[in-house]
């Protein structure tokens, strides 16, 4: 299984019909995390490029997202609460 760190940054307001679309199709990754408000850390058989390559197709042309691999010493942080801190024990 890989960690896989998603970061985008969206022209669109959070409450558009794509907005809720991207959030839905990485909803659909049952071991995920939300450690900040655009990020997501899920876990999966994919690679980060097929992560990518599948969720690009919510994206508009001026849109931008990055997935990368992380490994098991990404537990450094700094302001997150501890239920985000569980929940990314717990999940990923």
């Amino acid at each position: 299984m890989n960690t896989i760190l998603i970061s985008y940054d969206l022209w669109w307001p959070e409450s558009s019909d794509s907005y809720k679309k991207l959030i839905d199709a990485i909803k659909g990754y049952s071991k995920r995390c939300t450690p900040l408000k655009s990020q997501r850390i899920i876990k999966t058989t994919q690679t980060s490029k097929e992560v990518c390559t599948e969720l690009k197709k919510f994206l508009d042309t001026n849109d931008k997202m990055l997935c990368i691999t992380i490994t098991s010493d990404y537990r450094w942080s700094s302001g997150l609460s501890e239920k985000v801190l569980d929940r990314m024990k717990t999940n990923i």
